[in-house]
């Protein structure tokens, strides 16, 4: 039981810090999961990457970066996959061989 009035006021700021900490630390791991992912969004591929990453031979990565949609940036003669976008391509579109 509380006594007195100082007793009150230190249960509250401490209940009051807690919270306070409980919601920074949310905050803190939120902004750390998007860095995480805007870093992951600019992570482009070569095709040779993206065969690794996807397990694939040439001819099928090519036959993908051919495809509507698929998520393939031409710098010139080169080709560059965005890692994200690929990945998000794979979920809605499926992965066939």
């Amino acid at each position: 039981m509380i006594n007195t009035h100082d007793e009150l006021l230190k249960e509250l700021v401490d209940g009051f810090s807690k919270r306070l900490a409980d919601n920074l630390a949310g905050s803190v791991l939120a902004m750390a999961r998007e860095i995480a992912q805007a870093k992951e969004s600019t992570e482009f591929l070569t095709m040779k990457e993206m065969q690794e990453f996807l397990s694939i031979s040439p001819s099928k990565a090519q036959e993908m970066t051919n495809l509507k949609g698929f998520p393939v940036y031409r710098v010139g003669k080169l080709l560059r996959i965005n890692k994200a976008e690929l990945i998000d391509w794979i979920r809605q579109n499926g992965a066939s061989e």
